[in-house]
């Protein structure tokens, strides 16, 4: 009897593994879990409004959300300048803000809010660094934004200057 016993075990042993087996092969690809994530690609935005110094003329100037911060991309400033920021008619601040500058482009950027930050910027690196703009800079009743930008690292740009 044991025998018998034995016998209808392995069997039906073997036919599990040949049903599990078989099933495998019907999932998608394995992913680990442990493996790099593809980084999600970038949405644009459209929430800000950019106005170059004293001109009246408005330049469009890449924005893209990264996460939950909307990145204004100002890679192409260079030398000395001042711009001014405003959300689009209708809009809100976002919750969120950082601004891209290149490295060696510019040295020093002054945003000027509710509050006041100064960034200082390397001169080394090839890639562009996000500026995160601290929560207290704009608040709702906030109607703009005031960057002024330097080449020299060493100098804080004031409005007199």
């Amino acid at each position: 009897m044991t025998h018998v016993v034995r016998k209808t075990f392995r069997t039906s042993v073997i036919a599990a593994l040949l049903v599990t087996l078989v099933g495998c092969g019907h999932l998608p690809t394995l992913k680990w879990p442990f493996a790099k994530k593809p980084e999600a690609p970038s949405s644009a935005a459209d929430e800000l409004v950019v106005t170059l110094g004293d001109s009246p003329n408005v330049r469009e100037f890449p924005q893209f959300w990264l996460r939950n911060t909307l990145v204004l991309d100002l890679r192409d400033l260079a030398g000395e300048g001042s711009a001014i920021i405003q959300p689009r008619t209708g809009t809100n601040w976002p919750v969120r803000m950082a601004i891209r500058v290149r490295p060696g482009k510019i040295g020093t950027v002054e945003v000027t809010g509710n509050q006041r930050m100064v960034f200082p910027v390397t001169n080394e690196g090839l890639r562009a660094v996000d500026l995160n703009l601290a929560p207290g800079m704009y608040i709702p009743g906030t109607r703009q934004l005031v960057v002024r930008w330097s080449p020299d690292p060493t100098r804080i740009v004031s409005p007199a200057s």
